[in-house]
């Protein structure tokens, strides 16, 4: 079962849906589950790629991704908060509060 999209989350899904950034649409609900909740696995491509692991990123993604990772740059630099990206620290540290949902309780 899938956990619902919150209202602190909503903006990031039409930015998705959106043609500006191209992030491939399996990516989705992963990018928002991690704001919205703190949820990414610690090796996988998401993790790598919000921890500013290039060599990590390019080697767990697949080709999609691979293709995107330009999108994917300028939609982290515009979009994402900043405290939720741009370290390995940073992304356990989002993890560990919940993301938006858990600084909210």
């Amino acid at each position: 079962m899938m956990t619902p999209v919150p209202a602190s989350a909503k903006h990031l899904v039409e930015v998705l849906e959106g043609k500006e950034y191209q992030i491939p649409t399996h990516m989705h609900r992963g990018i928002v589950d991690y704001i919205a909740y703190g949820l990414c696995g610690n090796r996988s491509f998401m993790f790598s790629l919000l921890s500013n692991d290039l060599v990590g990123a390019f080697g767990k993604a697949d080709e999609k991704n691979v293709a995107k990772m330009r999108h994917w740059a300028s939609f982290l630099y515009n979009e994402m908060p900043p405290i939720a990206w741009g370290s390995e620290e940073k992304v356990r540290a989002w993890i560990a509060r919940g993301g938006i949902e858990g600084q909210s309780k």
